[in-house]
């Protein structure tokens, strides 16, 4: 199965293809902070964190009961301690959050 990134910008989902050549990941970490099984839950989560100013990123995950899960994805950063800063910024807010490597 082919995963698929959406925006919540509106755009199309965006479909990785296994065949596709890609340009080296720039931004190789960001942070999970959701993960939804309701697609209209998970983009009303979405554009809640866009209000605040971040870039949220759905990413559907299929389960290993044939499911999907949305997981909800904020911010992109070069290095594991950028994201780990964040990370613990949200934590100390009382947000669970998650450092994620992209493609994960």
């Amino acid at each position: 199965m082919a995963r698929a990134s959406r925006r919540v910008s509106g755009h199309t989902p965006e479909t990785e293809s296994p065949n596709r050549k890609t340009k080296p990941e720039r931004n190789r970490y960001t942070v999970q902070v959701g993960a939804y099984s309701n697609p209209s839950v998970a983009v009303q989560w979405a554009e809640r964190w866009r209000k605040k100013g971040f870039d949220a990123v759905l990413k559907p995950v299929a389960t290993s009961e044939g499911k999907v899960v949305y997981r909800l994805h904020v911010g992109a950063f070069h290095s594991c301690e950028q994201a780990d800063q964040l990370v613990s910024r949200l934590k100390h807010k009382g947000v669970a959050a998650v450092r994620r490597r992209v493609g994960n």
